[in-house]
């Protein structure tokens, strides 16, 4: 241990002072959840804990206990992993909190106590521990060069530690495709360093040009300090990369392999690169013998074939148990009973067996049914759902965040862009790849958004519906050379006001979710793979705009929610309401019950931690005065509302965070601004006159956009004039107005907020 640490003495607490050495020794034994909670204890066990002599001297004390045979588990249809050890019992060691639900599975074996997870659906990678169940997400699940040209490809990650540096290395390989006329390929090659890395990075050396073999379920498998990557093209080759030099070199398969290479899968296998079978259990020649190959001699590429399996001599009741459309080894043991090495395999529904090679005869040693994982019933996956693991006390390492943010510089930078508008700083993005994690931080992100919207002025832009089309308002003032992006006058188009810089927007049968200000822009999607709007695409049974958002101030997500008619007859007033809600980073839909009341066809509104809606009076039962729907995104419930005392054309609006219903009296030509108390009750806040300013100006074709914070003055918007109505001076300033030359043409105003909020997009399958 190091001199500092063994210069002192720790005392129990009856006062006896026991050698460190005798301490050490018994902490070693520990598990690492166990170390990790002692760390804790005082600054010489934390100093002991973490000291690089006393990981390694835990790391070969578990490798003896045989800790190298622990297995972790994750049913596809649970998102928790468990864990297993021969003769030992099952416990849970992640539950699915700390991951976005769907398919997550490990791509890699573990590497010195570290596992590669990949969740399916978003095409996002985990780093874990999961003896200390640490887990740190990987940046960038797009490529740089890829998201820059508005491509995609797939990618294939990889794990290494290098024995040098002491350091982890994820590696991840990709064909970018620069000539779409040629079909030219490149193959590019990328390293993050764990802890130590803020950014993917070129390796030392750029790989030979090759078409990669895509293989959602397994990356690239490390063996001998190198990672294989399976060609696509000339299946009987194997790009290999060495984690030290970050240099390039290939190999070849075993000749018996070459012909039906498609149908084969890599692994390590006892200290050897192994060859498998990759056969689903639907497959006639399932029946075959199950061989693997080991190579046996790495420099000389001598390989070794086992007959693992002779399914011919089984009966179809001792195989049907083991019949998986995923049956992989995951490790060779030497079993001092029997004088001999032994493979055990898993399969996809997260049963175990151990066969002896010499035999051939699976032998049943774990089945879900028999734990507290219950009985999974004809489940079965095409994924790996186990994988070995080893108790290290090895670190995932820091986040981006603490990384970029421990540089006095990067505090300074940060603390001057944070200050510029979205726009200037997604332009600095592409400074260099320091700035590119600084400004995507999350840190950084929030900051950005209070600092920039401290005068709380939204920002006026104007947009026909289509993806990535807003202009500024300020681009068409005091000039007629150009005009705004317009829309037919018959056309709906609904935008929400923003949120934390987010709005949402509903054009024909599409609903997506966009930030005006950066250009993203993504289509709603269901469950189906349907667009929202489209799925409910009768307009008499559908809602216009019915996605809505808002943000769970507990949870810190922003929630999208779906509100749509199954069913709706006029005449019986029968309805059935269909409710889900997604969280954004998430991406899929969760059903919860609907409210009580109908909706009307009326875009609904967000305001501190709530939306709402109004109800259909056709269909509610009759009421003395209008009623507005509330969902809680704290809680998910619904809540009836009494609405104030008003007459017939009512809508919902935001104004000043506060929700507000407007009412249009038509014969006196003016619009009500009701607003809501903490105990319920209505006032009316604003009384607009818009007699003087007819026609341009009538209550029915004008809305509310915001209330100026400086003046007080309102927004109003006809969809051919734009004007500030002063409620004191009952005075209208039309900042724009389209020309009366343009003919059954409107423009639709949307309020944006200068933001870098960018929700992380899912992968589509």
């Amino acid at each position: 241990m190091d001199t500092a640490v063994r210069t002192k003495r720790l005392e129990t607490e009856r006062g006896y002072t026991l050698p460190e050495e005798i301490v050490e020794d018994i902490l070693s034994h520990l598990p690492v959840r166990s170390l990790h909670r002692f760390r804790c204890v005082n600054r010489t066990w934390h100093a002991l804990i973490t000291s690089p002599a006393f990981k390694n001297l835990h790391s070969d004390r578990s490798r003896r206990d045989g800790g190298h045979r622990r297995l972790f588990l994750k049913p596809t249809c649970r998102n928790v992993f468990y864990a297993w050890k021969l003769g030992g019992a099952v416990e849970t060691i992640m539950d699915n909190w700390r991951l976005p639900p769907g398919e997550i599975f490990p791509i890699t074996k573990s590497c010195h106590g570290i596992v590669l997870l990949r969740c399916l659906h978003y095409d996002l990678h985990y780093v874990w521990n999961p003896s200390a169940n640490e887990l740190l997400t990987l940046p960038d699940r797009t490529p740089a060069r890829v998201a820059w040209t508005g491509g995609r490809t797939h990618v294939i990650y990889g794990m290494g530690h290098c024995s040098t540096t002491k350091q982890y290395k994820i590696v991840r390989m990709y064909n970018f495709r620069h000539d779409h006329a040629l079909h030219v390929h490149d193959t590019v090659c990328e390293v993050y360093t764990l802890d130590e890395s803020t950014h993917w990075r070129p390796a030392a050396t750029q790989p030979p040009s090759c078409q990669l073999r895509v293989n959602g379920r397994q990356g690239a498998v490390l063996c001998n300090g190198n990672l294989h990557f399976v060609h696509k093209h000339g299946l009987d080759l194997l790009t290999v990369f060495n984690i030290h030099a970050e240099t390039f070199s290939t190999m070849v398969l075993p000749p018996e392999v070459r012909p039906c290479s498609p149908d084969f899968m890599l692994t390590e296998l006892d200290g050897s690169l192994c060859v498998y079978h990759a056969k689903d259990r639907d497959r006639r020649d399932f029946a075959d013998p199950y061989d693997i190959w080991l190579l046996r001699d790495y420099e000389a590429g001598k390989w070794e074939r086992l007959r693992c399996i002779n399914w011919e001599s089984m009966g179809e009741t001792e195989m049907a148990p083991l019949k998986s459309s995923w049956i992989a080894p995951l490790d060779m043991y030497y079993d001092h009973g029997a004088g001999k090495k032994k493979i055990l395999f898993g399969t996809g529904a997260c049963k175990v067996f151990v066969v002896d090679p010499d035999i051939g005869v699976p032998q049943v040693i774990f089945s879900p049914e028999d734990t507290i994982m219950g009985d999974q019933g004809n489940w079965d996956s095409q994924l790996p759902t186990i994988g070995l693991f080893e108790e290290r006390l090895a670190s995932v390492g820091r986040t981006n965040e603490e990384i970029i943010f421990t540089s006095p510089w990067a505090r300074v930078a940060s603390q001057v862009l944070m200050h510029l508008p979205a726009r200037t700083v997604g332009r600095l993005n592409q400074v260099c790849k320091g700035w590119r994690a600084m400004i995507k931080a999350d840190c950084f992100v929030g900051a950005h958004l209070y600092h920039a919207n401290l005068d709380k002025i939204p920002h006026i832009m104007f947009t026909d519906g289509t993806p990535c089309r807003f202009k500024a308002l300020e681009d068409f003032i005091n000039t007629s050379d150009a005009l705004p992006p317009l829309i037919d006058e018959g056309s709906r188009v609904a935008f929400s006001k923003p949120c934390n810089g987010l709005n949402t927007g509903s054009l024909l049968k599409y609903d997506f979710l966009c930030n005006p200000l950066t250009k993203y822009y993504r289509a709603v999607k269901l469950d189906n793979g349907e667009n929202a709007a489209s799925y409910f695409s009768d307009s008499a049974n559908g809602l216009f705009g019915h996605v809505a958002l808002g943000y769970a101030p507990n949870i810190e997500m922003h929630v999208l929610v779906s509100l749509a008619y199954k069913e709706k007859n006029r005449t019986s007033r029968d309805y059935k309401l269909e409710c889900k809600i997604q969280l954004i980073q998430r991406r899929d839909w969760v059903q919860i019950d609907p409210p009580s009341r109908p909706i009307a066809d009326v875009p609904p509104v967000y305001a501190s931690g709530k939306l709402y809606w109004i109800v259909d009076p056709e269909f509610s039962p009759t009421s003395a005065c209008s009623e507005i729907i509330m969902l809680d995104l704290n809680t998910l419930e619904f809540q009836v509302l009494a609405g104030p005392p008003c007459g017939k054309y009512i809508s919902i609006t935001e104004l000043q965070g506060e929700v507000c219903v407007t009412c249009s009296r038509r014969s006196t030509n003016t619009i009500e601004i009701w607003d809501m108390d903490g105990i319920g009750m209505w006032s009316m806040r604003f009384c607009i006159q818009l007699a003087s300013f007819f026609p341009e100006y009538s209550s029915e074709n004008t809305a509310l956009l915001a209330v100026n914070p400086k003046d007080g003055r309102i927004l109003l918007s006809t969809g051919r004039s734009l004007g500030y109505y002063a409620s004191k001076t009952v005075e209208l300033e039309t900042i724009y107005r389209l020309e009366s030359s343009i003919r059954g043409k409107k423009f639709v105003p949307v309020l944006a907020m200068d933001s870098l909020v960018q929700p992380c997009d899912a992968m589509l399958l």
